[in-house]
């Protein structure tokens, strides 16, 4: 843990109107900001002040070498300071009717709309992720966390939901459940020998999480990819921008990966006494059958293959690039495969 480490500190504004008409309806807006400092993030030494012999700073932004006298084994710093932000910005808009009846038939239901955008420093700031974070400054010779700001990996800029239920004569009720998202970003995984040693960086010419936002398909990140692959070579110098060439994509291919299910809730019930009532339940999830494409890990939520390898006469494509490799939900959860399940729920 560095020496100035610290509580995360937040602040947050909103600003909030709601708005009742007619005899059913009800109408809100709120703008919502929220600003995150001194959050845990790894970084690599570069400095010391030590006198010690077992320690060597060689200074350009190099990293510090660090040497176990008994064992000989050298390995590098990794200071945990309060240095990584995050920003939110959102506006919840909701339009709401409150229960009525329509004959035998009651009712009640609620639109909800999100806009939104969320930047930060880190996949995850409370973790070092064996300084993923790093390897940008690794591959140019550089310090410090400002090009690491991007978009978070679970910025969703959409979000729509619609939710309602409906009471039934003979003690039937139905609720209904949509949910739409729209895609989430998605970062680039190289080669180390792409960038010079740097393993597991993203493409330095791009800033954190940019497929789907700055670059909306695989065309342009190939334009990208070309211009990488167009840097003159430098091999073995420290710091080095340009390493090994890297292979095209798969064109055509966009990076919008929306999210969407349709839920539903049936339920009966017995009045058996004044007192005593049998429910009997019955729940579908994402009805529809819908493939939605997330992860599950902070490494990449977009659920996407995206690994770029090295180029190659026999591989000049990353065919596979972008290809799904998980979906939300996991076996049994929301936005997963369809699913059924079936409750018997007894209130005395």
């Amino acid at each position: 843990m560095g020496p100035d480490s610290h509580h995360p500190l937040f602040q947050q504004f909103s600003l909030g109107l709601q708005q009742s008409f007619g005899d059913n309806w009800l109408v809100s807006a709120d703008g919502l900001h929220v600003f995150g400092q001194r959050q845990l993030i790894g970084s690599l030494l570069r400095t010391t002040d030590s006198t010690s012999p077992y320690i060597k700073c060689p200074g350009s932004n190099v990293p510090c070498t660090i040497t176990d006298p008994l064992s000989g084994i050298s390995d590098n710093v990794t200071l945990i300071q309060s240095g990584a932000k995050s920003w939110y910005d959102g506006l919840l808009a909701s339009l709401s009717h409150r229960p009525s009846r329509m004959g035998k038939i009651g009712y009640e239901y609620n639109v909800s709309y999100t806009l939104s955008k969320t930047f930060d420093y880190s996949d995850d700031d409370q973790l070092t992720q064996n300084n993923k974070d790093e390897q940008v400054n690794l591959a140019e010779g550089t310090a410090g966390l400002r090009k690491e700001k991007g978009y978070a990996l679970t910025d969703e800029r959409h979000r729509l939901t619609f939710y309602g239920t409906a009471q039934l004569p003979y003690g039937f009720s139905v609720a209904p459940i949509y949910t739409f998202g729209s895609g989430v970003p998605a970062d680039t995984f190289l080669p180390s020998t792409a960038v010079n040693g740097a393993s597991g960086a993203r493409l330095p010419l791009l800033p954190r999480n940019a497929l789907d936002r700055e670059i909306k398909n695989s065309d342009q990140l190939n334009a990208l990819i070309d211009r990488w692959n167009a840097l003159p070579a430098c091999p073995g110098a420290y710091p080095c921008l340009a390493g090994a060439p890297v292979a095209h994509v798969p064109s055509h291919v966009g990076f919008s990966s929306p999210f969407s299910s349709f839920d539903l809730r049936v339920r009966k019930v017995f009045r058996l006494r004044d007192s005593v009532s049998l429910q009997l339940i019955g729940e579908g999830f994402n009805l529809a059958n819908q493939v939605n494409v997330r992860g599950s890990n902070t490494a990449n939520y977009a659920g996407r293959n995206i690994s770029i390898g090295p180029s190659q006469s026999s591989t000049p494509v990353q065919t596979n690039f972008y290809t799904p490799v998980s979906v939300a939900g996991g076996f049994f959860g929301s936005g997963g495969a369809r699913a059924f399940q079936f409750a018997a729920r007894i209130e005395f």
